[in-house]
This record gives structure tokens, C-alpha cells and sequence, in this order.
């Protein structure tokens, strides 16, 4: 192979590496208004489960052209409605100021969880917690990776959309184990604009819209 056909395929496996580490892993879910609760229904079967935030978190991944970040957000607190063995309802606060970023370490790691909680990302002096309320919860069939799909009320910088969110949740006779699949949603949707797309920043600039979360919750008696 001439030498211009291998610098061709190395550039064009250059190319596709930067576009593959755009987005992150994981189902895009799609941001809708907000919805109302459904009203939570106490009967002698229903338990009001306490969420674990010390066994609790959600993952995140922030990604741009060639390069991606990692971390966690703890769970300041929260509760799960239980009736008749099934999610009825239930609401948790997320610590925004307990951002974490796993992938860098020494003056990398502070320096970007300073950025993520300055007014360029989540502003966590004006919003120091986000929530999420669930308004519905139905049987998901078909999926090995969820069973049930929660759609809920997600309030970011003070604004709340409705998402639902694919979830695989476990019954024990100590807990409720609730873990979703990677998912994303589109950080532009809640205000969050540094470096988007859609404020013309240039393409080797860009920050994805697309924020990838995966949540793992546990709720006890």
C-alpha cells in the first residue's frame, strides 16, 4: 500500500476515534415538561423505605473530542414509597457540592470539580442540591438490564424536566436495590451551556451535551 493510503486510513482512525469519545456510553433519554406526582397512597402495606447515602451514588462521564471525564455524586437524602412489593413513589436530593471526578488526581482532579461547581457547569453556590421525584413507575418487559421503567421529575440549577429512566430494581428482604443502565441526558435541557454546540462553540472546542449517569441506589426500612 502506498505510503498517502496508510497516512489516509491512519488519519481516517484518528477521525473516528475523536468522534467515538464525543459521546458518552449509555441510552439517550429524552427531557420532557414537568409532570405532576401521582398521589402517594398510604395503606398498612405501604413502607417508606430510607435511602443508604453511604452505599448509594450515581456515576458520571463528561466527554469531549478525544478525551473523556469520570465520577460520582452522593445522595444528601432520600426515600422510597413501597406498596404490595412495588415502587409507588418516592423522591432523593443529590449533594451537587459532593462532586467527584475518579479519572485525574492532584491539582487536575480539584481544578475540574472547581469548574463542574462554578457557574460554567452546575453553579453549586446558587444550587447546592439537585432532585429527582418520581411521578410514575411501570413494569418494563423485554430487557434484561432494567424491569421497570420510573419517570420522574429531574430538578437541575432550579429547573425540572421529566425523565424516565430504565431500572432494574431487586427486592431483598433488607432492601430495595435500584440500579439503572448507562444513560444520558442532554445537559442543555437544564441550562448548562459552557462550550455547547448549540452557542457555536468550534467543533475540537466542543463539551457533548450529552452527560452520561448511571444511578445505583439502595433504600432500607
Amino acid at each position: 500500500m502506498s505510503r498517502s493510503g496508510l497516512l489516509s486510513i491512519f488519519s481516517f482512525s484518528i477521525l473516528l476515534l475523536f468522534s467515538c469519545k464525543q459521546a458518552p456510553e449509555g441510552e439517550q433519554v429524552e427531557a420532557r415538561e414537568a409532570t405532576q406526582a401521582q398521589s402517594e397512597q398510604h395503606t398498612p402495606q405501604t413502607a417508606q423505605l430510607q435511602v443508604n447515602t453511604q452505599t448509594s451514588e450515581i456515576l458520571w462521564e463528561g466527554t469531549k473530542p478525544g478525551r473523556s471525564h469520570t465520577g460520582t455524586l452522593k445522595l444528601q437524602k432520600g426515600y422510597l414509597q413501597v406498596a404490595n412489593g412495588q415502587i409507588s413513589g418516592g423522591e432523593f436530593v443529590i449533594d451537587m457540592n459532593s462532586i467527584n471526578n475518579t479519572d485525574q488526581t492532584g491539582d487536575d482532579k480539584s481544578d475540574l470539580e472547581a469548574h463542574l461547581k462554578s457557574s460554567d457547569f452546575f453553579d453549586t453556590d446558587q444550587y447546592p442540591t439537585a432532585s429527582f421525584v418520581i411521578t410514575k413507575v411501570e413494569p418494563l418487559e423485554g430487557r434484561d438490564d432494567a424491569n421497570y421503567l420510573v419517570t420522574g421529575n429531574l430538578t437541575i440549577k432550579g429547573i425540572t424536566k421529566s425523565v424516565s429512566i430504565p431500572a432494574q430494581v431487586h427486592f431483598t428482604e433488607q432492601s430495595v436495590d435500584v440500579t439503572t443502565p448507562k444513560f444520558t441526558i442532554d445537559r442543555t435541557q437544564w441550562d448548562i451551556t459552557y462550550k455547547s454546540g448549540i452557542i457555536g462553540t468550534a467543533k475540537d472546542r466542543l463539551i457533548h451535551d450529552q452527560i452520561g449517569l448511571q444511578i445505583k441506589l439502595q433504600a432500607m426500612p
